[in-house]
């Protein structure tokens, strides 16, 4: 471990990058108590599988209590009646990821973000202190690629100056376009979400129709864990693509300043990722399981992706 050279950093690349160096330290160090908190979590899921609080993965895998209880088929034709002592396997695998321990690493880390951004706004005003950044945004100039795109001129009311400036229905269209090729790849996003979940419908099929005894019973750990890689696929592919298409949208948009075009690249970066990563989440969170119906039900049909 080696202190980061920030003033040579700042000297050689700017107060930008410097700044941007010294928030990564800031976050890095930041980072080994919940390491540590988190790794005592996963321990004690460890620990405590056999033990008093583990009680539905016990149930479940007794086959005198609830493992006996047979349940309906997952799909029509290939899949079979199963007993509920089948998921024994994976009920003690999501024993350690949702255990007492989870739910106050959840709350833990709830504080620790809080934290986080007030001590990083104490080191940042710091910084802006020691390296004379308080009147960094004042009288920024316009970027050269929108000076020499922008044909339309004005005389500024304060400085009474001629400046290019552009007009608000070209921003209007400009900004309507880029809206609809954001709005565009959130219903993609959306899309490979409701895609992963007919997969995973789908594959159930496949695993029962297959023969292999080995994944019969271990199906829902198989569509899973595929699913899961899948998924992961899909966010790093339309990562990439969104970035190239995040930089075309905010070229399109000409922004005047460098700030306000910085601004739009990371506001449109933060928002599509932020659907990209964590649809699948939210889906699980809040969607999945609030639909499912009882065998024989009128309207079961319609609730068979869900």
């Amino acid at each position: 471990y080696k202190k980061q050279p920030l003033w040579l950093i700042r000297r050689y690349f700017g107060e930008k990058v410097a700044l941007y160096y010294a928030w990564l330290g800031f976050y890095t160090r930041s980072l080994y108590l919940p390491a540590i908190v988190g790794l005592l979590c996963f321990i004690y899921g460890l620990g405590s599988m056999d033990g008093p609080d583990n009680i539905p993965s016990k149930e479940i895998c007794d086959m005198n209590l609830a493992g006996n209880i047979t349940l309906c088929p997952l799909c029509d034709r290939a899949c079979d009646y199963r007993k509920l002592g089948d998921s024994c396997l994976f009920s003690r695998i999501t024993y350690l990821f949702d255990n007492p321990a989870t739910v106050f690493f959840a709350i833990f880390m709830s504080f620790w973000a809080t934290s986080f951004l007030e001590l990083w706004k104490r080191r940042q005003a710091v910084i802006v202190w020691e390296w004379d950044l308080q009147n960094e945004d004042g009288g920024e100039e316009p970027r050269p690629e929108f000076e020499t795109s922008v044909k339309t001129f004005r005389i500024n009311p304060v400085t009474r100056e001629r400046e290019a400036y552009m007009p608000a229905l070209s921003r209007a269209w400009r900004y309507c376009v880029t809206g609809s090729l954001v709005f565009f790849m959130i219903c993609v996003v959306l899309g490979a979400v409701l895609g992963t979940i007919i997969y995973r419908i789908s594959l159930v099929a496949v695993v029962y129709s297959g023969g292999n005894a080995l994944f019969q019973r271990h199906a829902k750990i198989v569509t899973s864990m595929t699913a899961a890689m899948i998924n992961l696929i899909i966010i790093m592919i339309l990562t990439r693509i969104y970035q190239r298409l995040a930089k075309w949208m905010v070229n399109m948009e000409n922004p005047r300043t460098q700030t306000e075009y910085e601004d739009s690249f990371t506001f449109k970066i933060f928002f599509f990722e932020f659907v990209n990563f964590y649809s699948s989440l939210i889906y699980i969170a809040f969607f999945k399981g609030r639909f499912y119906v009882h065998p024989g039900d009128a309207d079961a049909r319609t609730s068979e992706f869900f």
